[in-house]
């Protein structure tokens, strides 16, 4: 099964690049790292309780699930992330006159 699903960034991103001084770059590791926060942050949401027993089992079903869909060291995630930019735009560098605690 192939699920394409197409996105845009609305808010200012901070990216980086591996090369130093490179284009920063927006790359699939990224991508996948915020899928598996938003889908700890829902299904932790969805699942807690009162009970601290309850609980406790509903974090280990969060965890097995989330080990299910995108890998663990144990096994491989069945989850691909690819991502294409649909076209390379050039911002201005942030030009950082003072240093320190004085930049902001």
């Amino acid at each position: 099964m192939q699920l394409n699903f197409q996105g845009e960034v609305l808010t200012p991103m901070f990216l980086g690049s591996a090369d130093s001084g490179g284009e920063p770059e927006l790359r699939a590791p990224s991508v996948r790292g915020a899928l598996r926060y938003w889908l700890r942050a829902l299904a932790g949401g969805i699942r807690w309780a009162d009970d601290i027993n309850v609980r406790e089992t509903n974090l280990e079903k969060v965890k097995q699930e989330e080990r299910t869909l995108f890998g663990s060291t144990d096994r491989r995630s069945p989850v691909s992330v690819l991502v294409i930019p649909e076209e390379q735009k050039t911002f201005p560098q942030f030009k950082r006159e003072r240093a320190g605690k004085d930049y902001l």
